[in-house]
């Protein structure tokens, strides 16, 4: 007998199963993305069964998924209970043959995820400002609602901003009811300044459930009408004007501007009208001065007023609004002096009694009587040559107009020609130099008697000594030794001796109590190839006796110049071109070329030069060149594209032939030419001008400016004003772009144009602001200065960098801003008002400033304050300061304590034009003055 197993094999003839046709689960709508939901599974009677999970239905926007072989439903999309509460899935289960299906509910729970939304975005209101009746007074209810609606209510408002958040709480200008939003105001509201403001803003919140969900907001303006409540006022208590004596009548003075805190736009509220209250009348009694009583404009209503008759006038001038209000301010008006008065003696004749003189000693100080300022009078003294004895005599101006008469040429009782004295004429002329107008020069006799002083004489053993010395030679060297005795042999008198500085300006030489001369300044061949110094004897006598010897001094050269480019060469290649030959580069040397201390020279690129450089050119020497000296020939090895680069720095070393030689470097610019081959597009330009004194005088203020890669297309260019309509106070050259300001007082003017380009036949607009500011004389005479090298004017007010093509702050801006922040100012206190160019190449610029905090700054604390900040302001500015206080007597150099300042303000101004921006200022000048 045998057992048999025998195993039923399943099929797959049962289908899948829930337990319930409907399941349930809830999610909070703020949940995560993949976050399970609920798991919901089927069972299968067939064995070993493989069941997938799969939503068919109540799915749409896919907000939910299933793992197909667990069940797990989870969140596939991010929910929202405002848009959709609730969804029903239809899962269906499957075992590849049969499937069954499932309802699956989901809740979605709401939560506080949606903040309280206003009815507007901005509420606004307006209002007369100072308001002051019924006060706390509603002036607005705002509203806001939950978006979340399930859930719990309750608003709670608050605000916060200007006018809302100020303390102590008793000076605040708005309120709100947490509960019904009602915002009030509490005070009267100001709207002009200096402490109310034209519109208060402030923000109004909502905090939904009871004030501890979440928050949302709204912005409240209250925009304030005007009432004419401000009286127009003048900001400084006295001002300065100036006028030059013996103009014209309508000759402009300055111009008075008052200020109205109230609204320009409301009526005629701020509208100011100007008048003189108080005026000035001549001896005709004609008034002397009016306003203009639109633009306060201060002009002379006679002319020739006189500075000597009277040299100031004191005027207050009423400004009044539309609704009568009044303010004045008083004006100084000063009358610049002109030289129209003559110079004359205060004694016609002198008589003067004369022994010996001691050296640069005057022997006779005369003055002169004149109407006109000291300042404004040139006065020049000289000696008339007609007369016997004028070659031993000099006059020189004293700083205070006086003239000293000095003995230049000993002076001997003994020359019977002599002995009977001098009869010198006199001569002064108020205008410098010039002797050939008479009504400014001034005659008068000096008659010079000698006396015969008791005493011995003096004399040099070798009145005249000639030495030749090497330029380097050692300071404290000896030159030369002078020996003056006495004719009669006295014993018991001691000599000094001193050399005349006038002949030694630069104090290069030095001498003993034993009549040594030595060097004690290094010579410069170069500078001073030849000395004729005065030796002066002079003993102790009373009164002392004097000798005059002199000693020439020829320096010979060595060669410690380096050689250079015999001049600035800045040769032309136009763009687009082959190579070809650019120029041919002389050399020279400030030795002595006859002591083999120059040519012949040898010329060749430097080793160190950019590859780019090495790439682009090519410098042959030419040993035969310039009549054997030696040149350079410059080659360029490609073309170029002037919109790439405009020009190229080529160092070239100069070798020459002295012993031991030198080598110079010298850099030749090579600048690219242009064609005109871009088009053109609209610019932008502003052009700030200072005007100094009230002066507006016709002068250009630079081009018209449109965006063009080429900038050597001026002649393909015509220029217009905007729909051919000219503005009053500008005039324009259509062939050049030059705009011209026509007796334009201060302020700010828009001006448009057009500009043609013939070869490209285009036309495209052109828009220029004119900003017109103007500076008093004496904030001018009380600036701050410094010069600054390694920058052109133009670089220096630039805002385009064209390397890195695009806009950025001026260095003139930032020097502004970085004074502003250092002398602990408004930046509109201060004004860069002069920028002038010292020297070419390499560049050096002068700028003057002035600021002012409750006063105006003088030069010696602006001084001050920039030389302790130096080193800041150069780093922030990006500039190298090489002097603060610009000071000509130091650079000057010939001797010490002999030269002094003076600032000349000059009526022509200067322009620098740096294509979108243009700064015309005023021309000022310092130059360096010599005392006798």
């Amino acid at each position: 007998t045998r057992n048999f197993t025998i195993e039923i094999g399943d099929k797959n003839d049962n289908y899948p199963f829930f337990d319930y046709p409907l399941y349930e689960a809830e999610v909070n709508e703020d949940v995560d993305i993949h976050q399970n939901v609920i798991t919901v599974t089927a069972k299968d009677d067939d064995e070993y069964p493989k069941i997938r999970y799969e939503i068919t239905d109540g799915n749409n926007g896919g907000f939910f998924a299933v793992k197909n072989e667990s069940g797990e439903i989870y969140v596939a999309a991010a929910l929202d209970y405002e848009t959709k509460k609730e969804y029903e899935l239809v899962l269906v289960a499957t075992d590849t043959l049969h499937e069954s299906q499932t309802i699956v509910k989901i809740h979605v729970k709401d939560i506080n995820d949606l903040p309280p939304k206003f009815e507007r975005r901005k509420y606004e209101i307006v209002m007369r400002e100072e308001i002051s009746s019924n006060l706390p007074k509603k002036m607005l209810q705002v509203h806001a609602i939950d978006p979340d609606v399930d859930r719990p209510q309750g608003m709670v408002y608050f605000i916060t901003g200007q006018g809302a958040d100020d303390s102590p709480p008793k000076k605040r200008k708005f309120s709100i009811n947490a509960t019904t939003g009602e915002i009030y105001i509490l005070q009267p509201l100001d709207r002009d300044l200096p402490n109310g403001r034209p519109q208060w803003r402030f923000t109004v919140f909502a905090e939904d459930e009871n004030g501890n969900g979440l928050v949302g907001y709204a912005d409240v303006v209250v925009i304030l009408k005007d009432i004419n409540d401000n009286h127009p006022f003048f900001s400084n208590s006295f001002y300065t004007g100036y006028v030059t004596e013996n103009g014209t009548a309508e000759m402009t003075v300055m111009t008075m501007t008052a200020t109205d805190y109230d609204d320009p736009s409301e009526g005629s509220h701020a509208r100011l009208k100007y008048s003189i209250e108080q005026n000035q009348v001549n001896e005709h009694g004609n008034l002397i001065f009016s306003i203009d009583e639109e633009t306060g404009v201060i002009k002379t209503a006679v002319c020739c007023l006189d500075r000597e008759m009277n040299p100031e006038y004191t005027i207050k001038v009423l400004a009044m609004d539309g609704g009568g209000l009044k303010g004045t301010g008083t004006v100084i008006i000063k009358i610049n002096d002109v030289n129209d008065m003559p110079p004359q003696f205060t004694k016609k004749e002198v008589h003067e009694t004369e022994g010996d003189q001691l050296p640069e000693m005057p022997i006779l100080v005369v003055s002169v009587d004149d109407a006109d300022l000291l300042e404004t009078n040139k006065f020049n003294y000289k000696i008339l040559d007609n007369t016997f004895g004028a070659d031993k005599f000099t006059i020189v101006t004293n700083s205070d107009g006086t003239g000293s008469l000095k003995v230049t040429k000993s002076l001997d009782y003994d020359d019977v020609q002599q002995r009977y004295g001098f009869n010198l004429t006199i001569a002064v002329s108020d205008r410098g130099d010039d002797f050939r107008n008479a009504y400014h020069v001034d005659y008068a006799k000096v008659n010079i008697r000698l006396h015969n002083a008791s005493g011995s004489k003096l004399e040099f053993e070798k009145p005249h000594i000639e030495v030749y010395v090497f330029e380097d030679v050692p300071l404290g060297s000896n030159i030369a030794k002078f020996h003056a005795t006495h004719v009669d042999k006295l014993r018991n008198s001691n000599i000094d001796y001193k050399i005349d500085r006038t002949s030694d300006k630069k104090q290069q030489f030095e001498i003993d109590e034993h009549g040594q001369v030595r060097v004690q300044r290094t010579l410069d061949r170069e500078d001073i190839p030849r000395y004729h110094l005065n030796i002066f004897a002079v003993n102790n006598l009373i009164p002392p006796k004097t000798a005059t010897a002199t000693l020439t001094i020829v320096v010979k050269d060595v060669n410690d110049n380096a050689p250079r480019f015999l001049m600035d060469y800045r040769p032309v290649i136009y763009e687009h071109i082959e190579p070809a030959k650019i120029t041919e580069i002389l050399a020279t040397d400030d030795d002595d070329r006859s002591k083999g201390n120059g040519p012949p020279f040898y010329l060749k690129m430097d080793t160190n030069a950019p590859e780019e450089i090495k790439m682009f050119f090519q410098v042959q020497h030419d040993h035969n060149g310039a009549n054997g000296d030696g040149m350079a020939v410059v080659y360029s090895k490609g073309s170029f594209d002037r919109e790439v680069q405009k020009e190229y720095l080529v160092p070239i070393v100069i070798k020459d032939s002295g012993f031991p030689s030198m080598t110079g470097t010298s850099t030749l610019t090579v600048v690219i030419g242009d064609y005109n081959d871009n088009r053109m597009y609209s610019g932008n330009k502003h052009i700030l001008v200072y005007i100094c004194k009230g002066d507006t005088p016709s002068t250009s203020i630079g081009r018209v400016h449109v965006e063009d890669l080429d900038d050597w297309d001026l002649p393909d260019k015509l220029f217009f004003f905007h729909n051919h309509k000219p503005h009053p106070k500008f005039d324009l050259n259509k062939n050049t772009g030059e705009i011209k300001m026509k007796n334009t007082t201060r302020g700010s003017y828009f001006l448009r144009f057009a500009v043609f380009d013939r070869k490209h036949t285009q036309e495209v607009d052109a828009n220029v602001t004119v900003t017109v500011k103007e500076i008093p004389e004496e904030r001018i005479c009380n600036s701050g200065s410094i010069r600054v090298s390694g920058i052109t004017a133009e670089d220096f007010i630039r805002v385009w960098n064209w390397k890195l093509n695009k806009a950025e702050n001026s260095k003139y801006d930032k020097l502004r801003k970085i004074l502003s922040r250092l002398l602990k100012t408004n930046e509109d206190n201060v004004d860069i008002f002069s920028v002038f160019t010292q020297q070419i190449r390499p560049p050096i610029i002068d700028i003057r400033f002035s600021a002012h905090g409750a006063i105006y700054y003088n030069s010696t604390f602006l001084n001050k304050a920039v030389a302790f900040h130096r080193d800041t302001i150069a780093k922030e500015v990006d500039i190298n300061i090489i002097t603060v206080g610009i000071d000509e007597c130091v650079v000057e150099g010939q001797c010490e304590g002999c030269f002094t300042n003076k600032l000349e303000i000059r009526k022509s101004p200067v322009v620098i034009n740096a294509n979108r921006t243009t700064f015309v200022g005023v021309n000022t000048w310092i130059s360096a003055r010599l005392h006798p």
